[in-house]
């Protein structure tokens, strides 16, 4: 499985191939991800992070020792869940687990490349940043 993120651009293989985690793998952004499928649930573990890998937006610290155990599943035809779990004893004293629920973007939606300048934040005359919600949406402030 190939998930991509529009930020950065970033590719992540979850392998569903049978293979095991490496014990040592080089690190990398994403890490290494291995999988299988629990009926209609992808279960993943994925090990050997770089150090300044932000696993989600609040910047939570982890060690070069951390483990994320994911279980991904359609909940509806349009919702995606994750529910993520980071196990980490070096930087916490119990595991810590979200789930994050994704909608599915209309037919219509484009992943753009990522650059720092883009029309889905456009700059105002007085230099503060907008939105655009919607397709078609005037800037929001």
């Amino acid at each position: 499985m190939t998930v991509y993120a529009e930020w950065l651009e970033q590719t992540r293989r979850i392998f569903t191939d049978g293979r095991p985690l490496e014990a040592d793998p080089e690190p990398s952004f994403n890490g290494q991800s291995v999988g299988h499928w629990e009926g209609n649930i992808l279960v993943s573990t994925a090990f050997g992070f770089e150090k300044d890998t932000n696993m989600e937006s609040s910047g939570l610290p982890k060690s070069d020792k951390a483990i994320a155990y994911e279980r991904l599943w359609l909940a509806d035809d349009d919702t995606l869940r994750d529910e993520f779990t980071l196990v980490d004893p070096p930087a916490f004293a119990k595991p810590w687990t979200v789930t994050k629920t994704y909608k599915r973007a209309p037919p219509d939606f484009k992943l753009l490349p990522y650059v720092c300048e883009n029309n889905r934040n456009p700059t105002a005359a007085d230099g503060t940043i907008q939105s655009i919600l919607k397709s078609g949406d005037a800037p929001k402030p």
